[in-house]
């Protein structure tokens, strides 16, 4: 996956579930359903046309990526999107290609 992909996993799971606390849960559908569409939108963006990935593939990773924001706690989404920025961004900042 793109290492825009898991930045955006990164930002809004700590976005979203970090202010649900502050309300105590009371818009915990909404943040939720906010968290999986604006992750997958922007993860299917990323996929599609920065990773030149095909429309199948991109509509996967992004379904996937939402999923996995949309759990609501700030554990899931961090996790997994910390590993694809550690995973797809590592050889960029040695200044190899990512294939």
């Amino acid at each position: 996956m793109h290492p825009f992909s898991g930045g955006l996993m990164l930002l809004v799971d700590n976005i979203c579930f970090g202010a649900t606390a502050l309300t105590g849960g009371a818009l915990l559908p909404l943040v939720v359903v906010g968290a999986f569409s604006v992750t997958a939108c922007g993860t299917f963006l990323a996929q599609k046309f920065l990773d030149k990935d095909s429309f199948g593939e991109a509509l996967a990773k992004s379904f996937f990526a939402g999923v996995l924001t949309g759990i609501p706690t700030p554990i899931a989404g961090t996790i997994v999107g910390g590993a694809i920025l550690g995973i797809s961004g590592l050889d960029a900042m040695k200044g190899g290609r990512r294939d």
